[in-house]
């Protein structure tokens, strides 16, 4: 892969992590989505002392966030895709 072309894909990713709906999606997302998902690793794993837990508080925790991170995401994604189409245009 050229070089130029890893900057370019690297210059696109920093405009999508200075969006804040973007960052409040990703927060929202790891708050709420990580506990559930060390319990199921940690138990597939055979490192949580239930091989087979039910963990309610946390999979509650990740149906509540998941749906506003998504949007949060999905906002921020159309929102950094328009400002570069608005750039691009003014630019030529």
């Amino acid at each position: 892969m050229a070089p130029a072309l890893f900057l370019h894909r690297a210059r696109g990713m920093r405009d999508y992590l200075r969006n804040r709906w973007i960052r409040a999606g990703l927060v929202i997302a790891g708050v709420g989505w990580t506990p559930l998902l060390t319990i199921i690793f940690l138990a597939g794993a055979g490192l949580w002392p239930d091989p087979n837990p039910n963990p309610v508080g946390p999979g509650l925790l990740f149906a509540l966030t998941s749906w506003p991170a998504i949007i949060c995401l999905v906002v921020g994604v159309v929102r950094v895709k328009r400002a570069r189409r608005t750039r691009g245009v003014a630019a030529h």
